[in-house]
């Protein structure tokens, strides 16, 4: 069996401050991309690679991962179906999770003790307990899932359903489907966005593949 490596890196960059968020409003936003692509860049790369480490599983594709501020970094390994919890501060896989095919996005959740991964062969989003890193739920619905976001103040979890053309909704205290957005077109990922302020709002961008940009608010 072939084992696959993760790349660990070290961030070189000097403190920048934060760029006010923006905010999406009004109807769809169509995107446009110039023909030419820009040259590299000179300047010193940030990064640098520090070692490689061996991950289990078959040599095949890997997806989204997910850093939790403990360091435990969940890892979507696509073609072997599996969820793989690597921590990086120790330097070792702590699970190799079964039951997740064809798993695409994946988000650690560390306010509800959980992650959420995008089991796309499933059609649903299976919910872990990331203690026992344990399955607790599986969401049926999405018929592609993707992407994955979370509100907190609503506990809501946003799943970019790709060929379904829409974003699922998940009660993540009930683990059920609390609301349907369609789209109107594949939806690659989804993302939360603050407003200026508070009381502006969340907003909940969803890139598809005819290269627009939705919006909706959190429903309540």
């Amino acid at each position: 069996m072939v084992a696959y490596s993760l790349t660990a890196f070290i961030l070189f960059a000097a403190r920048q401050t934060p760029s006010t968020p923006c905010t999406l409003a009004g109807p769809l936003v169509e995107a446009h991309w110039p023909g030419a692509i820009p040259p590299a860049s000179t300047a010193h790369a940030p990064l640098r690679a520090v070692t490689d480490l061996p991950l289990p599983g078959s040599a095949s594709r890997f997806d989204y991962q997910s850093l939790e501020p403990s360091g435990r970094l969940f890892i979507s390994h696509m073609g072997a179906g599996q969820l793989v919890v690597f921590d990086v501060r120790a330097g070792k896989v702590i699970g190799n999770l079964d039951g997740f095919p064809t798993v695409t996005g994946v988000l650690a959740v560390p306010a509800e003790h959980r992650a959420y991964a995008s089991a796309t062969g499933d059609h649903a989003v299976v919910v872990v307990d990331d203690s026992t890193l344990q399955i607790v739920a599986r969401v049926q619905g999405p018929r592609f899932p993707d992407g994955i976001a979370y509100a907190p103040a609503e506990r809501r979890v946003f799943v970019s359903d790709e060929s379904g053309q829409r974003d699922f909704v998940i009660d993540a205290t009930t683990n059920t489907v609390a609301a349907q957005i369609e789209l109107g077109g594949e939806a690659g990922n989804t993302h939360r966005s603050l407003g200026p302020t508070a009381s502006a709002g969340i907003r909940w961008p969803c890139r598809i593949t005819n290269r627009e940009l939705h919006h909706a608010t959190n429903p309540s």
